[in-house]
């Protein structure tokens, strides 16, 4: 990516790539929500988008219960639960949005050290 300040630009050096706002966009999407239901005079809900989440108030007089799917293990089956209240909760897993090509499996979480998918 090639910043330009001074022309306030910004482009990539090869042809035919793109750069998206998913990485940001839902998120962005679940603060509006949220702002907006509190103007509304609303205290107990919860916004979710994809993996953002943020949870609102309390549900029946208790913190919402949120559960975390196993990545590989049927859709209703969760290993973990967290109980949150007035809290974003954000997950990320490679188990919906991914391609395997020649046999190997790539999504969209990367390794920091070599820009590849994590294992």
């Amino acid at each position: 990516m090639i910043v330009d300040p001074k022309a306030r630009t910004v482009r990539l050096r090869k042809q035919g790539q793109k750069i998206t706002l998913g990485g940001i966009a839902k998120g962005y999407a679940v603060d509006r929500a949220v702002a907006i239901l509190r103007e509304g005079g609303l205290v107990d809900f919860i916004v979710q988008g994809g993996g953002d989440m943020f949870a609102a108030g309390q549900r029946g007089g208790r913190k919402w219960r949120v559960g975390i799917r196993d990545p590989r293990g049927p859709r209703d089956d969760y290993f973990a639960f967290a109980d949150v209240q007035d809290m974003t909760f954000s997950t990320s897993g490679d188990y919906e949005r991914y391609v395997v090509k020649d046999g190997k499996r790539y999504h969209h979480i990367l390794d920091p050290a070599t820009g590849y998918p994590r294992r």
